[in-house]
C-alpha cells in the first residue's frame, strides 16, 4: 500500500461560541501543536523488587496556534476568529469556554479532524523594529477532545 506524507500547512484553524452551529475560521496562522500529555501516579510495590511501576491516571490535552496578527488595510479591521479568541482569552470560568476545531484538508475535502472545548489564553504581542506582530495562544482543553478521519484516536 502506497502511503504518503501530510503537511501541518494543511490543516485549517476555527473557533465557535455558539455550541459547534457556526464555525469562525481562524487566519494567520503559521504553526501549530496539539499536545496530550499524561499524569501518572507511582504504583512501585516490593513485589518488583528495585523496578517502580507507574500507571497514568489521567490525560490532559492542548491546542498551541502561532501565527500572525491580523487587521483589514482600509478599515483596520480584525479578523474575526483572531478577535475572537482574544475575546474569550479575557474572560475567566464559564464565559471564557469556546469550541476548537482543526481540519484536516486536501484537494478532496476535509480527511479528519479533531474537535474540543476549552479555555484559550493569549501569547504575547510585539515585537522589533523589522519583526511583523505575533499573533498565537494555547487553548487548555476541557475534557476529552474527539476526532473523525485520521484523528479517530480518542
Amino acid at each position: 500500500m502506497p502511503t504518503r506524507k501530510y503537511l501541518a500547512r494543511d490543516h485549517k484553524f476555527y473557533i465557535s461560541a455558539d455550541n459547534r452551529a457556526t464555525w469562525i475560521a481562524i487566519s494567520g496562522i503559521s504553526e501549530w501543536t496539539f499536545t496530550v500529555d499524561s499524569n501518572s501516579e507511582d504504583v512501585s510495590t516490593m513485589d518488583y523488587g528495585a523496578w517502580g511501576s507507574s500507571i497514568h491516571t489521567q490525560r490532559t490535552a492542548a491546542l498551541t496556534l502561532t501565527g500572525f496578527y491580523l487587521s483589514d488595510a482600509a478599515t483596520g479591521g480584525r479578523d474575526t476568529g483572531q478577535l475572537m479568541w482574544e475575546q474569550a482569552s479575557m474572560k475567566v470560568g464559564y464565559a471564557a469556554t469556546r469550541d476548537f476545531k482543526v481540519e484536516a484538508v486536501t484537494t478532496s475535502g476535509v480527511i479528519g479532524y479533531i474537535m474540543l472545548t476549552g479555555t484559550p489564553s493569549m501569547a504575547d504581542l510585539g515585537g522589533a523594529t523589522t519583526a511583523v506582530m505575533p499573533w498565537g495562544g494555547e487553548v487548555a482543553v476541557d475534557g476529552a477532545p474527539t476526532g473523525s478521519g485520521m484523528y479517530n484516536i480518542f
